[in-house]
């Protein structure tokens, strides 16, 4: 009975797992095509005000070299793949996983990214497929030249390549901003699952009680 007794209690305490959390946003600061590259164009996402609370990965979504494209993100940066990429506030659906933002012919986004503030045109550097452009302003090192930009209020392959501008002026940058999945933690109420067997141990118990009862008479 002790044995039954603690799997019952062990029952409250079930289990799940903590989805990844993954935002992409626009800057409400602009920065102009010299940015300064990889670890700059981060370090303006991670300092900016439109950044979401709570999330501790930040990297500006940006196609910077032949090694660092957007399309890389998920293996370069550990970016969780197949998860739902959601809007800076986590009120709607921009797409459903990573891919769903770089597919060339039929992007077509549940949502804009649009946010608060910042350029309209975020510096993208990329071709529509996630691929460095040819226009990146010497991968966000150069004032010279032009740099390719996005729109923030499309949905179509637009959002990521729409046009150009000199790489001395100012423009947005789109950000991503995530959480990893995480092992099961602990729940103090139980999954279906958990119910049924803790109703099942204490049906058990009830009934050795019961029989336990009659062998004393």
């Amino acid at each position: 009975m002790r044995v039954l007794t603690t799997i019952a209690i062990l029952f409250l305490a079930s289990t799940h797992p903590v989805l990844a959390d993954v935002r992409l946003w626009n800057t409400s600061a602009t920065i102009s095509g010299n940015m300064g590259g990889r670890v700059a164009a981060d370090a303006f996402c991670d300092a900016d005000v439109n950044k979401p609370v709570g999330l501790s990965n930040v990297r500006a979504f940006i196609s910077l070299s032949g090694s660092d494209e957007i399309r890389d993100m998920v293996g370069n940066y550990a970016v969780p793949g197949s998860e739902e990429i959601r809007n800076r506030d986590d009120t709607l659906t921009i797409s459903s996983n990573f891919s769903g933002l770089l597919n060339t012919a039929t992007v077509n986004l549940d949502n804009p990214v649009a946010g608060s503030g910042g350029s309209p045109s975020p510096w993208t550097f990329s071709a529509a497929d996630g691929s460095l452009d040819i226009n990146n302003c010497t991968g966000g090192t150069s004032a010279a030249g032009l740099g390719t930009t996005g729109n923030q209020l499309l949905t179509d392959d637009r959002y990521l390549n729409r046009s150009t501008n000199s790489c001395g002026n100012s423009q947005a940058l789109y950000c991503l901003s995530w959480n990893s999945a995480s092992a099961p933690v602990a729940q103090s109420i139980p999954t279906t699952t958990g119910w049924s067997l803790l109703l099942t141990a204490f049906v058990m118990l009830a009934l050795l009680r019961k029989r336990f009862a009659r062998l004393k008479h």
